[in-house]
């Protein structure tokens, strides 16, 4: 009888410590979905902060960036003489430096929250491939370096993908191969490797690098060593942004490399033929006489005059309203063709504006709304197509762009 009670009073005991035991599970299951959850709205808080941060930086960057741009255009286009006029092309490209960097953080930015969208479009890549090429051949030519572009194993140059991203990984691909490389040549190889696949080989007789170095260089903010930024500048960002654009279109980026003789990157992207796709091609010429009416909206007094002096050139007339109450109050009075609308201004903002003009009765309601503006994350277009506008564009001013946009309206 006495071992049955024990026997009794021990499992009665194991009974409780297994209840005890499964009550700390429970508590310390709380207790980490807690932290976890915890951990996950910090970090979202974060990614918040950071977006909201590098958006305004990024506005508050480009809006007096569009004065330097633009009337750097101007004084090139108008100078007398030719010092003068190399004195405003250095403004211009060093102007235009600085908004590559601002880009590349951005990039960062949206790959980093996953926000980068892959764009799928018909291009032809030898067209994409020689538009870029002429843009480094001055480089080249200025360090009196051999440039080669070959093109003649691509199979079919009609391809889907996304032109801009290709573009941009060509460009910082020939970019640093340039830079890095004093004498000797750099070289474009573009083969089709298989039906769907291109391959972008990027080949110079630079610097070179060790095998350490291959190992660091797509990573952010990363250069060969501490003398690479002193010798020949750079964010360490272009490999990077690279790397991760290829990686999001399905492709990959590898380096190889032999100190002091040379590096070789090869790109390799999936991009569907398109052999029977109609490629709309931009033409380079901007000449227009549209003869129609447009309203700008647009606070910053020295982006109204460079705004101002592109659209005349086009043959517009051309109306101001400084902030969005001025805009709606000159939509009621006036009729326009099209309305160029900022985003960001005092006492209302370009989004309350548009909605207030989508309310109004009769075809005022319906008038053409173009975003001008130097927010240029995605949010902001979403939000601008989910009010009402009928495009997007960005800050500085880029007369193409606005070219294209305009065409779509008032050539259509």
């Amino acid at each position: 009888m006495f071992g049955i009670g024990v026997a009794r009073e021990a499992g009665q005991i194991i009974d409780e410590l297994c209840h005890v035991r499964d009550q700390l599970e429970r508590v310390l299951e709380r207790d980490v979905a807690e932290r976890m959850r915890d951990a996950k709205d910090a970090a979202e808080s974060a990614t918040r902060a950071k977006s909201e941060f590098l958006a305004n930086m990024s506005h508050e960057i480009r809006t007096p960036m569009t004065g330097v741009l633009g009337f750097s255009e101007i004084l090139i286009e108008e100078a007398t003489t030719e010092q003068n006029r190399a004195l405003a092309t250095t403004i211009r490209d060093s102007a235009q430096g600085l908004l590559i960097i601002l880009n590349d953080i951005l990039d960062i930015s949206k790959i980093d929250a996953g926000k980068l969208v892959i764009e799928s479009a018909p291009f032809d890549v030898v067209d994409l491939v020689n538009s870029v090429a002429r843009l480094f051949i001055v480089l080249a030519q200025k360090k009196n370096l051999t440039f080669l572009v070959d093109t003649r194993r691509v199979g079919t140059s009609k391809v889907v993908g996304d032109a801009a991203r290709v573009r941009q990984i060509l460009s910082n691909l020939l970019g640093n191969a340039i830079k890095f490389t004093k004498t000797g040549e750099v070289r474009l190889v573009v083969e089709q490797v298989s039906i769907n696949q291109i391959q972008f080989a990027v080949v110079d007789t630079g610097i070179g690098m060790t095998d350490e170095t291959i190992l660091r260089i797509f990573e952010p903010f990363e250069q060969a060593d501490m003398s690479t930024t002193r010798n020949f500048g750079g964010t360490g960002l272009g490999l990077y942004i690279s790397g991760k654009l290829a990686t999001l279109m399905g492709g990959s980026i590898v380096a190889y490399s032999v100190l002091s003789h040379g590096s070789w990157f090869i790109c390799t992207i999936p991009l569907r033929a398109a052999a029977d796709a109609v490629i709309e091609t931009q033409s380079e010429s901007f000449v227009r006489n549209y003869e129609r009416t447009v309203l700008l909206v647009e606070d910053n007094p020295v982006n109204q005059k460079v705004a101002y002096r592109l659209l005349k050139k086009l043959g517009l007339k051309i109306d101001l309203a400084g902030n969005g109450i001025e805009a709606v109050e000159k939509v009621t009075a006036e009729n326009y063709d099209l309305i160029l609308m900022d985003m960001q201004m005092p006492e209302m903002d370009g989004i309350e504006a548009t909605a207030r003009i989508r309310g109004m009765e009769g075809p005022k309601a319906a008038v053409v709304i173009i975003a001008l503006t130097a927010n240029v994350l995605p949010e902001y277009r979403e939000a601008c197509i989910k009010v009402g506008m009928n495009g997007f564009l960005t800050k500085p001013f880029q007369v193409g762009a606005i070219v294209t946009e305009l065409d779509k309206w008032f050539l259509t």
